[in-house]
């Protein structure tokens, strides 16, 4: 692709995210440096991982690494990453729970190729109606930590977390997404216990009529692909 259209595509998607956040000027991430690599070997030499994309933001420099192949796909989630750094803990620069990493990182992605998280979680649900978007609701508690998110299905994991960070985000608005990302400290800052969150996003998502026709098939390819803990060992 050529350099001008990918920057052009960098920085729609910065004000996108700057946008949706509510930030003025002095309070968006100083200049991101990008990292665009042409293959898989060549990232791999050079960062240690060959295909996924990297957002270090522990690191005192905003910056993003990902395959030139995968701008379309994952430029938006990886500035997410960098947009949250002010909000997560010191030093860190990030959340304790994964739940919350990833969920502010779907919640806030901007429009592409991809199905939104909303319409993915309730393509899942679809069949099981009032009790599968419960039994979600319960989940979110356990997503939040390192075991509950990682041990689950990992197309099911972002796409609950996004979609109920999403959620918050449309009915409280930015600043509480914000001040709770760090800790997860979810009374403190909504009033609200977590379950009681959880159950006002259900409700929502069962109140929708319509998604889009990509989500089917989505659901259908990704969120039937077993976790790490699902996998029989090949020895």
């Amino acid at each position: 692709r050529e350099v001008a259209a990918l920057a052009a595509d960098h920085e729609a998607a910065y004000d996108y995210l700057s946008d949706l956040l509510s930030l003025s000027s002095g309070d968006e991430p100083a200049r991101i440096q990008s990292y665009l690599y042409p293959n898989r070997d060549t990232k791999a030499q050079l960062t240690g991982a060959r295909a996924t994309s990297v957002t270090p933001v522990w690191l005192d420099d905003p910056q993003i690494h990902l395959l030139v192949e995968r701008v379309d796909a994952s430029l938006g989630h990886e500035l997410a990453h960098v947009f949250s750094r002010p909000y997560g803990l010191p030093l860190l620069r990030a959340s304790w729970a994964p739940g919350l990493v990833e969920g502010w990182a779907v919640a806030l992605e901007p429009p592409g190729p991809h199905p939104p998280a909303h319409d993915l979680v309730s393509v899942a649900t679809v069949t099981d109606s009032v009790e599968a978007l419960s039994a979600k609701a319960d989940a979110i508690a356990s997503r939040l930590s390192p075991w509950g998110f990682w041990s689950g299905r990992g197309a099911v994991s972002y796409a609950t977390m996004g979609s109920f960070v999403r959620y918050l985000m449309d009915t409280y608005g930015p600043e509480a997404v914000k001040r709770v990302y760090a800790r997860g400290n979810f009374e403190a800052v909504y009033g609200r216990s977590l379950a009681s969150l959880a159950s006002a996003w259900a409700e929502t998502l069962r109140a929708r009529s319509f998604v889009s026709r990509g989500a089917h098939d989505v659901v259908g390819r990704r969120f039937t692909q077993p976790s790490l803990f699902e996998t029989a060992c090949p020895h």
